[in-house]
């Protein structure tokens, strides 16, 4: 049996949205099956990518383009009016294997492909399934013709997996049909069974705000949090804000901090490969985000016991119950953070109680090997044949 993971993140080298295949991939290594990944080509290689060559997947690199200079663009485009160009579709048919999973970090990926490349990989009858991580709320729909495509490709595939109801409602939107070959998938977590448990709460006076996501401030919404604790009555309270992770708007927020005048208040930590870490720490997890799969940082922080304050995207609500394991924002606006926020420092007493609750609502309903169940799906869609 070969299985081939092709990823459609090119806006950077790594990030949440690749750790289900990349865990599936080495989990299918580990039990013998032959294992190809398809993955854009950066100048520097993720820990994760050397990690899978060394378990056995042949890795193989593919460019878009976009990194290509304006006059090598103009070339390659004056040689396609005389020559059909080679995607990196045709090596991937070229693989035959007997399952294909695309893993999209945004829902709509493989529509922004050309139809001659998409026609290419649903002719070759090759079976393919696609997983779909992050999708963006009612603020932006694609073009008729991307729209069409995914629509397309969603009808072809063995599977659509999404990581949340909420994500699969949005994408039904768009396309405005019933996907009916969908079904939801937990995504993989950087927490195992044996680790997950509800940390003792930090008896530190000063209370420690962490918000964990990647530094892209138009997904995750950042300056929007640093805008909330700019208020006055904000600068009044006792609190420390800790930023983890890494991204291209490190510098801004840094910036940022400084003009509104709070680096006395806020932290940043960069990546913490442990999570625990994080949670020993901090007492609540404040996530400002316009667009969500399934928050890998909110499930790590109610597996932690710890509760949240969060904006309603993604799959946020099928986990956190409002004034009970923690609080939704009614809108992705500073007001209405602000307000999540304001009702969460009112019932500061009650976020330890709160984060036990947090902890059994999503024990209750995360897997944590979601790799097995994908493997189990190939396993018998290739042995019923």
């Amino acid at each position: 049996m070969r299985v081939v993971f092709f990823s459609t993140l090119t806006n950077s080298s790594w990030g949440g949205s690749e750790v289900l295949w990349y865990k599936t991939a080495l989990h299918m290594r580990e039990n013998g099956v032959q294992v190809s990944a398809f993955v854009k080509k950066f100048d520097t290689e993720p820990l994760q990518i050397k990690n899978l060559k060394k378990s056995g997947v042949d890795v193989q690199f593919y460019s878009d383009g976009h990194e290509i200079s304006f006059y090598k663009r103009l070339i390659k485009k004056i040689i396609n009016l005389f020559h059909t160009p080679n995607g990196p579709f045709d090596e991937l048919i070229k693989c035959n294997p007997d399952h294909i999973f695309f893993s999209q970090s945004h829902s709509y990926d493989l529509g922004y492909y050309s139809e001659e490349s998409l026609q290419k990989l649903i002719n070759s009858k090759l079976k393919f399934s696609v997983i779909c991580q992050n999708n963006t709320e009612y603020s932006f729909v694609p073009e008729n013709n991307v729209r069409l495509k995914i629509k397309q490709v969603y009808e072809n595939a063995n599977k659509v997996f999404f990581v949340s109801k909420r994500n699969q409602s949005n994408a039904e939107q768009i396309i405005c049909s019933k996907i009916e070959n969908a079904e939801i998938i937990s995504n993989s977590l950087s927490i195992s069974n044996i680790e997950i448990g509800v940390l003792p709460y930090p008896d530190n006076l000063v209370i420690q705000f962490a918000c964990v996501a990647r530094f892209r401030c138009s997904h995750k919404g950042q300056n929007l949090l640093l805008d909330v604790l700019s208020k006055s009555k904000w600068k009044k309270r006792s609190w420390v804000l800790n930023f983890y992770g890494g991204g291209e708007d490190k510098e801004y927020l840094i910036d940022l901090t400084k003009f509104l005048n709070l680096s006395d208040r806020v932290r940043f930590h960069g990546q913490v490969d442990e999570i625990k870490q994080v949670w020993e720490k901090n007492h609540i997890l404040l996530l400002p985000s316009f667009g969500e799969g399934m928050s890998l940082a909110l499930q790590e922080a109610m597996l932690c016991g710890r509760t949240c304050v969060v904006t309603d995207v993604g799959g946020n609500a099928e986990l956190v119950d409002k004034n009970i394991n923690g609080w939704i924002a009614g809108g992705t606006t500073q007001n209405a953070f602000d307000e999540a926020m304001e009702e969460a420092w009112t019932d500061i007493q009650k976020w330890q109680e709160m984060g036990i609750l947090a902890f059994e609502k999503a024990k209750s309903l995360i897997d944590l090997n979601p790799q097995n169940k994908l493997h189990k799906y190939i396993s018998k869609n290739l042995l019923s044949e």
